[in-house]
């Protein structure tokens, strides 16, 4: 199956398979019904924040579940997502949501810039991961295949950094990408890249499906 986003994605395997695990890390895990259910609550989260549609939100973090909640809740409300890593220096972050036009930064830490608005990535996820708290799931629209969802930083180690722009139909591009090719370890420590077919993007995630998962012993 075809999608537009990462976003319909994971909204097709919460009806799907809303049992199945989506996402986790060393602290904290969720099924697809439980993080498609979390990915509204930010979305609301952010918009009760005075974000909207077509505004750019600086982030800063890890590869760690709250992070990636982050990043889909800020693209289901129709905003950009503009990540950093979690070592930028505020300087760096305040010259960067200055390039980009906008004011929200959403971390765990404030900036000490009073001119920023910075939201609360600790509340944000922590009301978000409460089962009480309901949500309606189908009140934001999914974005379309050619829509913003990103803006990534180059690290400018190679002359000035520079902003690249992200679309939705990029996002599903890597992620097939990644299905494609499979790294294997052997016992002895030797790491073996497997990269299956040529031009893959083209074919849309057709054909491939996967069987294992990492960890797995093949």
């Amino acid at each position: 199956m075809s999608y537009n986003s990462i976003l319909e994605a994971i909204k097709t395997n919460s009806e799907i398979n809303p049992g199945k695990l989506c996402v986790g890390d060393k602290k904290n895990k969720a099924t697809y019904g439980q993080f498609w259910k979390m990915i509204n609550k930010g979305a609301a989260y952010l918009e009760k924040n005075g974000v909207k549609k077509g505004d750019v939100v600086v982030l800063r973090g890890a590869q760690k579940v709250e992070y990636l909640f982050s990043i889909f809740s800020i693209q289901l409300l129709g905003a950009i997502a503009c990540p950093l890593e979690k070592a930028v220096k505020e300087d760096r972050i305040l010259e960067i949501m200055n390039f980009v036009e906008t004011k929200y930064f959403l971390d765990t830490k404030k900036l000490k810039d009073t001119s920023a608005e910075c939201i609360s990535l600790k509340e944000m996820f922590k009301e978000a991961m409460n089962d009480e708290t309901e949500c309606d799931v189908n009140k934001y629209e999914l974005p379309k295949s050619d829509d913003l969802s990103e803006i990534l930083f180059t690290t400018g180690t190679t002359g000035k950094s520079k902003g690249i722009k992200i679309i939705c139909k990029n996002n599903i591009a890597i992620a097939q990408n990644v299905s494609e090719a499979i790294g294997i370890t052997s016992d002895e420590g030797v790491e073996v890249l497997i990269h299956v077919g040529l031009d893959t993007v083209q074919l849309n995630g057709q054909y491939y499906d996967t069987h294992v998962k990492v960890g797995d012993k093949v």
